[in-house]
């Protein structure tokens, strides 16, 4: 496999540190968010649509979905308090409260049916979304990171801490397996579009692939210099996305396990990447104040 990933837009919209960065295929749509602001794009023409949130602390987006009726964006807005907006009609339609502090990790099914949230308070707690209820809970004292993800069945919920990967059976509230490593406290965790492999960066500056059956390492992969910040998929898992401290964006190739590219542009860290499920587009937002927009050569 190859890849061409060349930079289609520099965006400029946020005054502020810059936090997260989704993407919607077939609406066309960006949605990028700091300090200051959370703001929908035309991800074709770079256009900026509006602005959906303003001011507070940062909103963490936890991730775009498609699902049988509009996009939906889930957030933290602090407090506790997570918001949901319908993007076609760019208004707030849910809003979940349960959580005692602060919100450090959220994330959704493909399906947009259920939502993960972990917070400060040393839950995770499991939302249904078009029933507008919670469903489930685990109390660990880890909870300290927004590395926290959700298999795409919904059925297995997954977090980071300092040095160890805990995967959970949310229905039964059990423990299924600890997974020990040289993670470091913000390493994004990501389960492959199949399930069956779950993904997470390590104080070495390497990504680690872990088999969910056995937990065993499957894949290391060598290339960033400083920490990596986000992990991303295409929707067929066989390109993974990386962004790190070293500025750089890394495309790798999943079945081969290697590295196709790297993409360069930013000047300061890479916060956030994500990858359309196409594999045709990539979204990046970084500490020197830009959202760059990379698509591929014919």
């Amino acid at each position: 496999m190859t890849a061409n990933f060349r930079c289609l837009h520099t965006l400029r919209g946020h005054k502020d540190i810059p936090g997260f960065v989704a993407i919607h295929q077939e609406r066309s749509y960006l949605i990028t968010n700091s300090i200051d602001k959370l703001i929908l794009w035309d991800l074709n023409s770079g256009e900026q649509l509006c602005t959906l949130a303003q001011g507070g602390r940062p909103v963490i987006i936890s991730s775009m979905v498609k699902s049988s009726n509009a996009p939906i964006l889930a957030c933290d807005v602090g407090n506790g308090l997570i918001k949901v907006w319908n993007l076609d009609t760019r208004k707030q339609t849910l809003t979940f409260r349960g959580h005692a502090f602060q919100i450090v990790g959220l994330a959704i099914t493909p399906d947009g049916k259920t939502l993960a949230s972990g917070s400060c308070d040393h839950t995770i707690k499991v939302w249904n979304l078009p029933k507008h209820r919670e469903m489930g809970l685990v109390v660990d004292p880890e909870v300290n990171s927004r590395s926290i993800a959700i298999s795409p069945d919904g059925q297995t919920l997954a977090h980071g801490s300092i040095n160890e990967l805990k995967i959970w059976d949310w229905k039964t509230i059990s423990e299924i397996y600890k997974i020990d490593g040289p993670l470091w406290t913000y390493a994004p965790v990501v389960f492959s579009p199949d399930g069956k492999t779950i993904t997470s960066a390590t104080t070495d500056h390497t990504i680690k692939t872990w088999q969910l059956s056995t937990g065993q390492v499957v894949q290391t992969l060598n290339g960033h210099t400083d920490y990596v910040r986000s992990l991303s998929f295409s929707s067929n898992g066989q390109i993974l996305v990386s962004g790190s401290s070293d500025n750089t964006i890394k495309v790798w190739d999943m079945k081969t396990h290697q590295l196709i590219q790297t993409l360069t542009g930013h000047t300061k860290t890479v916060a956030d990447t994500t990858i359309s499920p196409n594999g045709q587009t990539i979204a990046s937002i970084s500490w020197d104040g830009t959202v760059r927009v990379w698509g591929q050569d014919p």
